[in-house]
């Protein structure tokens, strides 16, 4: 997870509250909108040269809602036309990546996966109940 410095205090590393309201996160189409938008963020931020860890606490939370493209209807929303290795990608990633970084998103497709917002959380209160809690 990425360090975040927030006004001067010092990086640490980014997280959502375990009671977050994460529901946002939950559809293909927002998950595909999530990860454009961390992407366009990672962009200009390398654009900017800025240090790893700077960041607003809403920039963390931009990147931390990207979820990758392992969820069929995320990655057919990526690459309307089918997920083939010919395939474009759509209009706002071929605008965003290199056709290298858009290969590498492609091929990363392969042993990605995507886990769903409530088994996240049976898995979190499961640690919890067992005194393992990864929070607090």
């Amino acid at each position: 997870m990425q360090a975040v410095s927030i006004a001067g205090t010092e990086p640490s590393d980014f997280r959502f509250d375990h009671d977050d309201d994460l529901s946002g996160l939950g559809g293909a189409a927002s998950r595909f909108k999530f990860n454009v938008a961390a992407i366009s963020l990672l962009k200009r931020l390398e654009a900017e040269s800025r240090p790893p860890g700077d960041l607003t606490r809403e920039e963390g939370r931009t990147l931390a809602r990207y979820t990758g493209w392992g969820d069929s209807d995320v990655l057919g929303r990526a690459f309307p036309s089918g997920t083939y290795s010919w395939s474009r990608p759509c209009r706002e990633l071929e605008e965003s990546l290199t056709p290298d970084e858009i290969q590498s998103l492609f091929a990363s497709t392969l042993n990605a996966h995507f886990t769903s917002l409530p088994i996240i959380r049976a898995i979190y209160a499961a640690l919890d109940h067992f005194g393992l809690a990864p929070y607090g």
